[in-house]
């Protein structure tokens, strides 16, 4: 199973924007239990096509990289994740999703969108399966 670790610039987590670089190392979203997980992800399957994603956007993905994880190198999101921390200046884990939507609230784990230059919302039509990254 393999990671994926990228710069990141250019999105917004709710009324912040942020344009300069944040390293991001990228799991595939599993939402299937009542905790978010971000599992490793196939080279072929879904490294390849999340690939192909970032190389689209380039104004908001710098330095991309694949490596191979560890079975146990998963990230768990505990609901406490989830609420909403008072004070916190910018979440620890970043949720990508296509139509993702940000919210008024910060806590640990947020969902996030991709600007462009002009500050606009980007369209994810492109992104093939959601992804979780952890802020490191």
């Amino acid at each position: 199973m393999h990671k994926y670790e990228t710069q990141l610039t250019n999105f917004a987590f709710n009324s912040a924007h942020e344009i300069g670089v944040t390293s991001v190392v990228w799991y595939r979203l599993d939402e299937s239990d009542d905790e978010l997980c971000g599992i490793g992800m196939d080279l072929v399957t879904e490294i390849k096509p999340l690939e192909a994603f970032f190389l689209k956007m380039t104004d908001n993905f710098k330095v991309r990289n694949y490596e191979i994880t560890d079975e146990e190198d998963e990230l768990y999101i505990s609901e406490y994740d989830q609420f909403p921390v008072d004070g916190l200046r910018r979440p620890k884990y970043l949720i990508l999703r296509k139509g993702g939507e940000i919210e008024p609230v910060m806590s640990a784990c947020m969902p996030i969108v991709l600007l462009a230059p002009n500050g606009t919302r980007k369209k994810l039509d492109t992104l093939p399966f959601p992804i979780i990254g952890e802020i490191i």
